[in-house]
């Protein structure tokens, strides 16, 4: 999944961001999080934001639902975020290390 169709399918389920909003929130995403944990991230949004206030989850919402499932992980690759993306890094690098 990309980051542009994270929104659309959050845009689809709560309703549509306002232009400067939706902007700040890919911006964050595209920082923050990797295409690969977006399903996960979809889900858990689902699960942690209710459509009762009729808005799409803003980057505050995003965030605590990430901070909340990162919480919960046992180990950083587990993790949504910068913290997985550093993790990650270090396995492409070790990965590297061992193929030279």
């Amino acid at each position: 999944m990309k980051h542009n169709e994270f929104l659309t399918l959050m845009e689809s389920y709560y309703g549509e961001y306002n232009k400067q909003v939706k902007l700040k929130l890919l911006n964050y995403l595209l920082l923050n999080v990797q295409e690969e944990d977006l399903q996960l991230l979809e889900n858990l949004t689902y699960k942690g934001y209710s459509m009762r206030w009729k808005m799409p989850p803003d980057i505050a919402i995003i965030q605590e639902v990430i901070n909340n499932e990162n919480e919960d992980a046992v180990t950083n690759e587990q993790k949504i975020g910068i913290g997985n993306k550093e993790y990650r890094k270090a396995l492409d690098s070790k990965k590297l290390k061992q193929i030279k």
